[in-house]
């Protein structure tokens, strides 16, 4: 059976950050606290190769960074990724996958199900380039 670990799809470390990101009251943001500790359970190797890869990087950052790394039209990278990177990247979306299908990756797999984080929202808050 594989190692399963818990990852925060918002880190806890992130979460002032975040209400600031989205303009939250104090009260909102207690209340969403409750909510923000969604965690979803992966193998221990894929959760290191994500932290590789963007560190505690809320989801949309991480999409921001892949967007830095991949030419203009998201088919491939503009830069070359190095050994460790390359290896965290092929571990978490695939070897042959491109930037533009990591970014659909994420969106499906690992971001939050709360409508104050949709995608929607987020770029409505300039957090996130449409």
């Amino acid at each position: 059976m594989a190692n399963l670990t818990g990852h925060h799809l918002l880190p806890r470390s992130r979460k002032r950050r975040l209400k600031e990101a989205l303009e939250m009251s104090e009260r909102e943001f207690r209340k969403f606290q409750k909510e923000i500790n969604e965690q979803k359970y992966i193998e221990a190797m894929l959760h290191n190769c994500w932290h590789t890869l963007f560190s505690n990087y809320l989801p949309w950052e991480a999409i921001e960074q892949i967007r830095l790394w991949a030419a203009r039209d998201l088919s491939r990278f503009e830069i070359h990724l190095n050994i460790k990177l390359r290896r965290a990247w092929d571990n978490v979306f695939g070897a042959k996958v491109s930037p533009k299908k990591a970014i659909e990756r994420i969106i499906k797999d690992w971001w939050p199900a709360w409508e104050r984080v949709s995608v929607e929202n987020v770029v409505k808050l300039g957090l996130l380039r449409p």
